[in-house]
């Protein structure tokens, strides 16, 4: 299988260790598909990621230069990531309107 884009998972993600998963076919599986994308790979994880490292390495931060997360993710980590050249793409968060706290 090829790919134009392709958007990944991680389970952690650290500037030392680079984006993780937790077993090894899943790690086997993206790394396959980030060699086989000709386009863009996008990597997808929220706030609660970062800092955090699995069991098998995907990618190192470089090889990626994009991630899409939550708007809880931190301006320090953002900054972090700009100084590796990782665009932070952040989706805002929009309340869940049948949530008690919406009102």
């Amino acid at each position: 299988m090829n790919a134009n884009k392709t958007f990944i998972g991680a389970d952690g993600i650290s500037l030392k260790y680079g984006y993780t998963v937790p077993n090894n076919p899943e790690a086997e599986l993206v790394r396959l598909m980030i060699e086989r994308t000709r386009g863009q790979v996008i990597v997808v994880a929220d706030h609660s990621k970062w800092g955090v490292v699995s069991n098998f390495e995907v990618a190192r931060i470089d090889q990626i230069p994009t991630l899409v997360t939550d708007d809880k993710f931190s301006a320090e980590a953002r900054a972090e990531l700009a100084a590796r050249n990782v665009k932070v793409v952040v989706a805002r968060t929009v309340p869940n309107s049948n949530s008690p706290a919406s009102g």
